[in-house]
């Protein structure tokens, strides 16, 4: 018999994964057929990467000197449905808290700036034509630019999830 904390889990995930589930305060108990290690590593996914996130509500993932940007799951909820991106910097080197372009929504209008600064080499196009995929999967298929950063240093200033955690309560 399984009980709800935050997610089901069971005991057959195994002991190491029993560990992270406690890490990250989720109870780890009785048994289902539904949890595999695919939805374990989706759970987890955004907090075993490397993310870091901004107090306008932004996440970056950095692999080497290749930033992805998008804005979080919190954002998403704010602002509501998302309707339309308009992103005309691709190609642009940009300093760092700069506007790279605006996201629309049923509720606003707004400006999303830069994490990091470099130069924008990707906007994702699937955007253009489906702005919800922003709403449904912001972590994943949602993401909005990415950038060949500059200065790396810049990452390690942006806050941690623990530190987002807090700040959106």
């Amino acid at each position: 018999m399984c009980v709800r904390k935050k997610v089901y889990f069971c005991r057959s995930i195994g002991v190491w994964r029993s560990w992270l589930a406690y890490l990250h305060g989720v109870q780890v108990v009785g048994s289902s057929s539904l949890l595999t290690p695919t939805f374990f590593k989706s759970f987890f996914k955004h907090q075993i990467m490397n993310i870091r996130y901004t107090n306008d509500h932004e996440w970056v993932k950095l692999e080497g000197d290749l930033a992805t940007v998008g804005i979080t799951a919190f954002a998403a909820e704010q602002l509501g449905d998302i309707v339309f991106l308009d992103v005309n910097t691709v190609s642009e080197t940009l300093e760092k808290e700069e506007v790279f372009g605006t996201i629309e929504a049923v509720k606003t209008v707004s400006d999303m700036l830069l994490p990091m600064a470099g130069e924008i080499i990707e906007f994702n196009e699937e955007l253009e034509s489906n702005p919800g995929l922003i709403n449904s999967d912001p972590y994943e298929a949602g993401w909005i630019v990415k950038v060949k950063a500059s200065n790396l240093a810049e990452f390690e200033e942006l806050l941690s999830e623990e530190q987002y955690n807090e700040l959106i309560g």
